[in-house]
This record gives C-alpha cells, sequence and structure tokens, in this order.
C-alpha cells in the first residue's frame, strides 16, 4: 500500500492483496478509508474483472479498465466508464482527463 499526496488531492494504492471481492477484503478497504478519513464517495477504483464490482460499486467513481465480458455487461448497466488501455489514444473519463503519471 501506497500513498502521496499533492495539493487536494490524496492518492493511495492498495496493493494485490486486495484484489477480489470477498466481504472480508470490503471491510478491510472501508476499516482503511475510515482510519485515514478518505471519503469513498470522492476515491475512485480500477478493475478488469467482475468479481471487484463490490469495490467498484463502494466508491463515488468506478472504473471498468480492459474489462471482462461480465465486468463490461455491468459497468454498462450501471452507467460507468470503460477504459480500454489497448487504444493508441485512450478515452478518460472526465475525472481522470487531468491526471498525469508519474
Amino acid at each position: 500500500m501506497a500513498s502521496a499526496s499533492s495539493g487536494r488531492r490524496k492518492v493511495t494504492v492498495i496493493g494485490a492483496g486486495m484484489v477480489g471481492g470477498t466481504v472480508a477484503q470490503m471491510l478491510a478497504i472501508r476499516d482503511y478509508a475510515a482510519q485515514e478519513n478518505i471519503d469513498l464517495r470522492e476515491s475512485c477504483a480500477f478493475s478488469d474483472s467482475n468479481s471487484d464490482v463490490p469495490m467498484l460499486s463502494s466508491v463515488g467513481y468506478p472504473v471498468a479498465t480492459n474489462p471482462s465480458r461480465r465486468l463490461r455487461r455491468v459497468a454498462l448497466q450501471n452507467n460507468w466508464p470503460i477504459l480500454e488501455l489497448r487504444e493508441e489514444s485512450p478515452k478518460f473519463p472526465p475525472f481522470l482527463r487531468t491526471a498525469k503519471v508519474l
């Protein structure tokens, strides 16, 4: 897990140990967010797998990234942005257009 802050935004990356959508993992994310005073409604999450639908559903800005067929269907039903990184010029969701890659 790594954190960085720049100006108004705090970025926290939760490592591979949080992959998957089990109840225990969701509680761990919520506990961590509460402990660090992170508003999940103002947070974004990225996933390519439908097993992460609970995690994506718990944040204000979910993004299906190179999604599986099932996740694509869920994303379309929920009007979540779909990010295809295979494209030469990715179409970033509005809330990511100002993001920089460090």
